[in-house]
C-alpha cells in the first residue's frame, strides 16, 4: 500500500524570502554546505511563486503554511505588509 495515496504532505513553516535578501554570512554556508551547485539550486526555488511551486512538487508537498515574517537569523526581518503579497503570489 502507498501512503502516498492517502495522505497530504503539509509543510508547516515556509519562510517567504528572496535569496538576495540573505545575509552573506548565510549565503556562505550554503555554499560551504551544498556548494556553487546548492547555492544556484535556492535561486531558482526562490526566484518565483512557480520556482516554489516546482519544488514543492518535486518533493510531494501538497501544501505548506507560509509565515507572515521571515525574519530568521539568516535575513532581515520586514514587518507583515511587505511579506503578505509575496505570500499571495505563491499561492496556486
Amino acid at each position: 500500500m502507498n501512503l502516498g495515496e492517502f495522505m497530504l504532505i503539509i509543510d508547516f513553516h515556509l519562510h517567504v524570502t528572496k535569496v538576495d535578501e540573505y545575509n552573506e554570512w548565510f549565503l556562505d554556508w550554503v555554499r560551504r554546505l551544498y556548494g556553487e551547485e546548492g547555492l544556484a539550486n535556492l535561486q531558482t526555488v526562490l526566484a518565483s511563486p512557480q520556482g516554489l511551486l516546482t519544488f514543492m512538487d518535486e518533493q510531494g508537498i501538497d501544501y505548506v503554511v507560509a509565515l507572515a515574517v521571515y525574519g530568521h537569523n539568516g535575513s532581515p526581518s520586514p514587518e507583515p505588509p511587505q511579506v503578505l503579497p509575496r505570500i499571495g503570489e505563491e499561492c496556486r
